[in-house]
């Protein structure tokens, strides 16, 4: 059996296309292994009539037909004893093979793309590999997850590698032109000593202006660093970011992909801030924003936001996680190889989390979040994450009609309109290197349902749970039929155990409907089993409660205090509350 009665065998199957090349001449390109075709390819239009075995008519070879090219190959050898070629040989077989396919445009593209692709896949090539290509790649979709960057083929309402909900976004194309670019810095020919970088930039930051975002990020925005910002729509990111454009006193240059150049000045106007060193840029596709970057050099550079950021080399949608990505990784390379400080401005999901890949927040250098009610006139600042300095200082701000105001004492502003009802206590906790005192209420009523509500706000829902549930089993507090609610006043999360203490006594408070009679801060971290456990740092608590005249505190047995300048009342139990 030769060559010519195998291919014939094998390719019966699948001898259907509307586009189609005589089959000899695919013998010769083939048995010749090389790029040759002498004679001018006539192509029949239509749908061919099906092939039967009629005397000297030729069987058809279409571009479907690629993919069996693997079998083809692998049958030939086994059915004619012929010695097996080397793999290699195979690949550059079917490289020409699609080659004279591609340059005499034998199929429709799509369809001869769809192949080239299966090969590709086959034998792990690259597209990069195949010459003079005449046609574009078809648009293909992938679903990735935006939480973990997980790929998936098709669509699903879980991912199964990180096991969230509702992540997977459909992400078109995704194929660029040019490779992208690397998030790493540029890459030098010579070492130098690490000392001497270190001392290089160890005092090189950008002062925005204002103390409290300062102290967010450590004293500044650190030259040639990529900053993130975001929060939830409406909570202030735009407004904090002009304002930090206009505190700085070097050139400035703002892109936004929001806002037009009118409101943008009317923002300004509003908060005041001077714009003789603020220049405007209309978006531009990211590969040109960072050539601007890098020809312009200004001293800071703000996109608002990063979602609306486009390319011409990345053939993705506005805001996918592909471009997303690619854009980043490019402004920090832009960042590093410049030295500009670039502050980016990112949305978020309907949970709070930022929008994109997860990836986002690992090429940044800094992130940080507003949090408060835009409802409520007091925002947190907290940086998330921060190469350059500490990750648990937060920056506290009042919103009014000249922007975010600094708030000096923010224990004092949360205090000063309590009253001792029912319910209401005071919690203190730790935020960086300071302490904040805050208001914490309680409401205990009767259930209407057959399952207890238990809700709360700026505290964690599923420690309330078993808060609610500890009080019940230890302290005797007949709970199981009791709506619980918990509120933290202005707007504060309180996330470290200490303030467990604090939680107990405001239910307790709210159960028993009697308020204390002397304004008490409580500081514990309460167990399992019903016991108080010392909390970090007692001793700066109580300085900071003592200060703002608070006259009594509860505090763990075992704690370990060195003066006490407030009355202390020690708690072992939560039954002794």
């Amino acid at each position: 059996m030769n060559l010519s009665q195998i291919l014939k065998r094998l390719l019966r199957p699948w001898l259907i296309r509307d586009m189609v090349l005589p089959f000899p001449q695919v013998i010769e390109v083939w048995k010749n292994k090389k790029h040759s075709l002498q004679k001018t390819v006539k192509i029949q239009q239509g749908q061919p009539p099906a092939i039967q075995n009629q005397g000297d008519q030729p069987p058809v070879f279409c571009a479907t037909t690629i993919q069996p090219i693997v079998r083809i190959q692998q049958a030939v050898h086994s059915i004619s004893g012929e010695p097996r070629v080397e793999h290699n040989v195979f690949l550059k077989t079917n490289v020409l093979l699609i080659e004279m396919l591609v340059e005499k445009m034998i199929v429709r593209e799509h369809s001869l793309m769809r192949c080239v692709l299966r090969v590709s896949a086959t034998f792990g090539l690259s597209l990069g590999t195949l010459k003079n290509q005449k046609c574009h790649q078809p648009v293909t979709s992938m679903f990735i997850c935006s939480n973990c960057d997980s790929q998936f083929p098709k669509w699903a309402g879980r991912c199964t590698e990180c096991a969230k909900w509702g992540t997977l976004t459909e992400e078109q194309g995704g194929t660029s032109k040019k490779r992208s670019s690397s998030s790493t810095p540029v890459k030098t020919t010579a070492s130098q000593p690490l000392k001497d970088v270190a001392k290089q930039n160890e005092h090189e930051r950008l002062p925005t202006g204002d103390p409290e975002i300062n102290r967010v990020l450590g004293g500044g925005i650190v030259k040639g660093s990529l900053v993130l910002i975001s929060g939830e729509p409406g909570i202030g990111k735009s407004t904090i970011v002009a304002a930090i454009a206009g505190s700085i006193r070097d050139t400035v240059l703002y892109i936004s992909g929001e806002e037009s150049p009118g409101q943008l000045a009317a923002r300004f106007h509003r908060i005041e801030k001077p714009t003789d060193h603020v220049r405007i840029l209309d978006p531009l596709p990211v590969e040109l924003l960072a050539q601007t970057i890098e020809k312009e050099k200004p001293a800071l550079v703000i996109i608002d936001s990063v979602q609306t950021l486009t390319s011409d080399e990345l053939d993705s949608t506005t805001g996918s996680p592909a471009l997303v990505r690619y854009a980043t990784a490019l402004l920090l390379e832009t960042a590093k190889r410049t030295g500009v400080s670039i502050l980016l401005v990112g949305q978020v999901t309907k949970d709070g989390s930022i929008a994109g890949p997860k990836t986002l927040e690992h090429l940044v250098d800094v992130v940080i979040e507003i949090e408060g009610d835009p409802v409520h006139a007091y925002r947190m600042l907290r940086a998330n994450k921060n190469r350059f300095g500490a990750t648990d200082e937060i920056g506290v701000f009042e919103m009014t009609e000249k922007g975010l105001i600094a708030v000096e004492n923010p224990s004092a502003r949360f205090l000063e309109e309590r009253a001792n009802t029912p319910g209401s206590v005071i919690a203190a906790t730790i935020e960086g290197s300071r302490v904040f005192l805050v208001e914490v209420q309680a409401l205990v009523e009767n259930s209407f349902y057959g399952t207890p509500v238990r809700r709360a706000s700026g505290f964690d829902q599923n420690r309330l749970q078993m808060l609610v549930a500890i009080l019940s089993k230890r302290a005797g507090l007949k709970l199981g039929d009791k709506d619980v609610y918990v509120n933290v006043i202005g707007g504060m999360k309180l996330k470290e155990p200490a303030v467990d203490l604090a939680i107990c006594a405001a239910i307790k408070s709210a159960f028993t409907n009697q308020a204390n009679t002397t304004p008490t801060v409580y500081i514990g971290e309460v167990g399992l089993g019903g016991e108080v456990r010392s909390a970090p740092l007692t001793q700066k608590r109580l300085t900071e409660a003592s200060r703002l005249g608070i006259e009594c505190a509860a505090i763990p047995t075992k704690a370990d205090i060195k003066t006490e300048k407030i009355e202390v009342k020690r708690v072992s139990n939560i039954k002794e509350l």
